[in-house]
């Protein structure tokens, strides 16, 4: 028996001529290669059949029975370079494999991305476009007007530190268009997701962060020219909203004229700012998705990158890229960045009235950042900024780290880990039921991705999961040890009966002077003015009401059972002693008389609990 030349052999046994030598199964005959041998193993997204030949590229139009590497199935390459593969997204299913150039639904170009010009993608094939694709865009502006509109007459009702209806309906509104903007963002995670999973992701396409609208009858099929509307789609609305504004100052007095009576007003600049706030805040996860866009890249077998949005793009090549990337740029330095400021300033101006504004005009400030306070508490009222700032790093989740679906899901864990622990310490919402829905939408989304794990391959490369597990061990190994370090301290210290915590030295005296101030007023205006004051308060800010004076009640319960006077339960909570042998005058002008403070302080506690 005679050999084949290296790396060949024959497709059956007994073979009698050297012709019948040929490449192996997984492996084809370079260009120009001869039957003695230069065979190569078969390039990542392609099949290579016994025989495959390179040169039968340039034969396989006359002779479609010759042997090549054909490509698999949601991969592709062009005719003029067929061994390089690029994959294609699995949701676009655009991609059949077999010979190079091929693609479904009559799609073109890399990747099979794009329908040709004048041709939009729809039911899993290219078709015309005609006037229903451009009503769209007339039905969207319609229904864009409508919505700031509304926000404009009803997120400008003044403040109130209960929760109204309007209050209740846009917060809803809100958290909802959240949630869906979320929902749309995760379909662009490098997970594989399931094909319904992904289609009910892309159902919430609407966002203007999500890639989920074709823009193709209007705009073209370029890149370009879709990514680069959707930058514009925040300045859109800031016009809109311009032209609403002198629409209304030119409206109104011809209204009046016709109809004295008419309660139509035109906009004024503090409310058209809120409402500008109000839209802008709502979509801000979409705008700031926009941003990073260029950033969203995955790798295909040749070794180049495509961007995930707009796949026929190659990431960090030129061309339309650079441009893509400019775009970006612009749009986070003209919008996100200074929204962002303009927000976190916001709230800073309206806590500091005296240092930002002229005097009179504390009012004005409230009313053009209520659209950050007015759904937070009080004393929780920066969290609109803790919130801007989860969704601006949630945004980044699709491109950081790039190309890993194991990393992206962990760091969306930790984000929302983070925020949910933040949320469950503040209860930052002025209704109950609103933040219970926030913690509910945090552990479902967690969920979400946790869940999203199981459809993740396995990954070889587990140096960096297994640093960030052996961190996660030692900081809680960590965190135990401070503790039990903290109360040996405390131990040796003190010894066992001494008080634990982190404020251990009690109230100091201004703030034992601010309570009995209050506990003062209180007792001063009578039960009436008490009553009122309660009901302008929000349920939760009556409860922690509640729980304090149970807490203090309970506090000096425990020092008189303990043997120890009213008095002297009050001098270790940090108030002032009164003259316990004249209890007809105080001995301190800053206090009350002892029975009279104790009287006054269980009848109004009584009442309220």
């Amino acid at each position: 028996c005679t050999m084949c030349p290296t790396c060949m052999t024959t497709e059956f046994r007994a073979a009698t001529q050297l012709l019948d030598c040929a490449c192996a199964e997984g492996s084809y005959l370079i260009k120009g290669g001869t039957t003695l041998g230069l065979c190569d193993s078969c390039p990542p997204g392609l099949t290579c059949p016994f025989g495959s030949k390179y040169d039968n590229f340039e034969k396989i139009s006359t002779d479609s029975s010759l042997p090549i590497p054909t490509l698999a199935e949601n991969f592709w390459s062009n005719s003029e370079d067929p061994l390089s593969s690029y994959m294609c997204r699995i949701d676009q299913m655009g991609c059949p494999g077999g010979a190079p150039g091929r693609c479904n639904g009559g799609r073109i170009g890399r990747v099979c991305a794009v329908c040709p010009e004048g041709q939009a993608w729809s039911d899993d094939k290219c078709i015309n476009c005609d006037g229903g694709f451009s009503a769209m865009l007339y039905l969207a502006v319609f229904l864009s007007t409508g919505a700031i509109c509304g926000a404009y007459y009803f997120g400008n009702s003044p403040p109130r530190a209960n929760v109204t209806i309007a209050t209740a309906g846009s917060t809803l509104s809100s958290q909802i268009l959240t949630i869906t903007q979320l929902l749309s963002m995760f379909k662009d995670l490098n997970v594989p997701w399931p094909v319904s999973i992904r289609g009910v992701f892309g159902g919430m396409g609407f966002t203007i962060g999500s890639g989920g609208i074709s823009y193709e009858c209007f705009l073209g099929n370029t890149a370009v020219g879709k990514y680069s509307f959707r930058c514009m789609l925040p300045i859109f609305l800031i016009l809109n909203i311009i032209v609403i504004f002198f629409g209304t100052k030119m409206v109104a007095p011809l209204v009046r004229s016709f109809r004295k009576e008419s309660r139509f007003k035109a906009w004024d600049w503090e409310g058209t700012l809120n409402t500008a706030g109000q839209v802008l805040q709502a979509l801000f996860i979409g705008v700031a998705a926009i941003v990073v866009v260029p950033l969203q890249c995955y790798e295909h077998p040749n070794g180049h990158k495509s961007m995930l949005q707009y796949p026929e793009v190659l990431c960090f090549e030129g061309g339309d890229h650079s441009m893509l990337l400019a775009f970006a740029l612009i749009i986070a330095s003209i919008f996100v960045i200074p929204f962002f400021a303009y927000c976190v300033y916001g709230t800073w101006a309206v806590v500091n009235p005296r240092l930002t504004s002229k005097e009179g005009h504390a009012m004005a400030l409230v009313r053009r950042y209520r659209f950050l306070l007015f759904r937070f508490r009080a004393d929780v009222w920066w969290w609109g900024n803790v919130f801007m700032l989860r969704q601006t790093a949630l945004a980044f989740a699709p491109s950081l780290p790039a190309g890993s679906p194991h990393g992206q899901s962990i760091y969306v864990i930790i984000i929302l880990c983070f925020y949910g622990f933040a949320q469950a310490h503040y209860w930052p919402w002025k209704a109950p039921e609103f933040n219970v829905l926030d913690i509910f939408i945090t552990a479902g989304l967690v969920v979400v991705i946790t869940i999203s794990m199981a459809f993740i391959p396995s990954t070889t490369d587990t140096g960096m999961y297994e640093a960030l597990l052996v961190s996660c061990l030692c900081l809680l190994g960590v965190g135990s040890s401070v503790l039990l370090a903290r109360i040996c301290q405390f131990l040796i210290m003190s010894g066992v009966s001494s008080s634990f915590g982190v404020d251990t030295k009690g109230i100091d005296a201004s703030q034992s002077q601010k309570m009995f101030g209050m506990h003062r007023s209180i007792h001063t205006n009578g039960l009436p003015a008490y009553m009122d004051t309660l009901t302008q308060m929000s349920y939760y800010d009556r409860r922690i009401l509640t729980k304090g004076l149970v807490a203090f009640q309970a506090s000096t319960d425990g020092f008189q059972m303990a043997g120890m006077s009213g008095v002297g339960a009050k001098r270790l909570m940090g108030l002032k002693r009164t003259d316990s042998t004249s209890r007809g005058t105080s001995a301190s002008k800053d206090v009350v008389n002892e029975p009279e403070a104790e009287g006054a302080f269980g009848t109004y506690g009584i009442v309220y609990i």
